[in-house]
């Protein structure tokens, strides 16, 4: 059985490689669960959009969705099938952050999670078709989960209307986004 010990992607002239050492624990192969570590993928950064995956390789949450439909597929295809994200979490209201949040949402039944004020600067333009089930309002005082992660968010300076940041923390390990 062969493993794959570089996955490569590229979208918008970013690449991303996974390391060589330690790399096949990363994967599961054929059903068997090895540990992998959280992780954080970038898929673009800027005011062209904004998207990153953050998985424990079984809860997968894309925070912010920045990018058009056609290039969400195209980067999520490079680590999981966008059918799988267990969640989209949304840092703020603007378009280069959410731009593809509402079509991702309606059309493979993901929840979003966005403070209340997010989501009242969102739903008017740019959140339309998302499911009511699937429109989750957190404050950003309380932690919460998503399958096994921990979703810690905070409040951050910005110009928008309830700006937050996340701590991530799953199998003893954390992300600060």
């Amino acid at each position: 059985l062969a493993v794959w010990r570089w996955r490569w992607y590229n979208l918008q002239g970013y690449a991303q490689v996974l390391p060589k050492k330690g790399a096949a624990q990363w994967l599961n192969i054929e059903g068997i669960s090895v540990d992998m570590p959280l992780i954080l993928q970038t898929f673009c950064s800027g005011s062209d959009g904004n998207c990153a995956l953050v998985s424990d390789g079984s809860t997968h949450l894309l925070i912010d969705a920045g990018l058009t439909l056609k290039n969400a597929e195209a980067a999520h295809g490079a680590w999981i099938s966008p059918g799988e994200l267990s969640a989209i979490l949304i840092t703020h209201e603007h378009t280069d952050h959410v731009r593809g949040a509402d079509l991702i949402a309606s059309r493979y039944d993901v929840p979003i999670y966005a403070t209340g004020a997010t989501w009242l600067a969102m739903e008017t333009r740019l959140v339309t078709r998302t499911a009511a089930k699937n429109r989750i309002v957190f404050d950003k005082a309380d932690d919460f989960y998503i399958g096994d992660i921990n979703v810690q968010p905070f409040g951050i300076p910005h110009d928008a209307a309830d700006p937050v940041g996340y701590v991530i923390f799953s199998k003893g390990r954390r992300i600060v986004f």
